[in-house]
């Protein structure tokens, strides 16, 4: 889950619900959106908090950080949201979003030609 999707859902006292419909997966953040999600705390502002006790952090494997690196030069999203395509892409997860630029470069990223396996 990115930065604006899970400050939306928390801000708007939704989250409980979306994570019940999810309740089957594995909902995270990376570092990184927790990084963002942390500015508006420093400001006062409560709801980061309520994603940080119903949401884990996971931190990206070798291989995801490897990804982010990679694209972190033709960068065109946030660096919260480069870091969660990575994870995403490197365990075949769905990356929700409510952002159509990070959507948009997320399906680029994700249906890349991948080679035959047989």
């Amino acid at each position: 889950m990115d930065t604006d999707a899970a400050s939306v859902l928390a801000k708007g006292k939704l989250l409980d619900e979306t994570l019940k419909l999810f309740k089957n997966h594995k909902v995270v953040i990376t570092p990184k959106i927790k990084e963002e999600l942390g500015k508006p705390i420093e400001h006062g502002y409560g709801y980061p908090s309520r994603i940080f006790d119903k949401i884990n952090t996971e931190t990206p494997n070798k291989k995801e950080r490897k990804q982010y690196r990679e694209w972190f030069n033709e960068q065109t999203v946030d660096k919260g949201e480069l870091e969660a395509i990575a994870m995403a892409k490197s365990r075949d997860a769905i990356f929700f979003t409510m952002d159509q630029k990070a959507s948009r470069y997320a399906e680029k990223q994700m249906f890349k030609h991948k080679p035959s396996t047989t």
